[in-house]
């Protein structure tokens, strides 16, 4: 019988402050309201094929450019340029891009 309660404190004495603990996150945090349903009608098969080609450049950047332009184009200071300087894109052809 004392093991028993002796267990049962030591559960209650570990698992209270963390239920306390959560409670109190989520009321400091409350949840983003959730975003309205939207009915849409499904893709176009042009908006497939953009979505396609967009997941296709995506899939080349991250395996030829995002080592040494990064995540977001950004570049490195002596390494490569910026792909999202809007000097470099007037000038830059997709050809260029491309072989480069």
């Amino acid at each position: 019988m004392i093991h028993g309660l002796a267990g049962l404190v030591l559960v209650v004495a570990v698992v209270a402050p963390v239920l306390v603990a959560h409670r109190m996150t989520a009321r400091d945090h409350p949840q983003a309201p959730t975003r309205p349903v939207v009915d849409r009608a499904p893709p176009t098969p042009a908006e497939l094929a953009a979505a396609d080609l967009i997941e296709a450049g995506r899939a080349a950047y991250i395996s030829n450019c995002f080592m040494c332009h990064g995540y977001e184009a950004v570049g490195k200071v002596g390494v490569a340029p910026s792909l999202s300087n809007p000097d470099f894109l007037a000038l830059a052809t997709d050809h260029f891009i491309t072989t480069t």
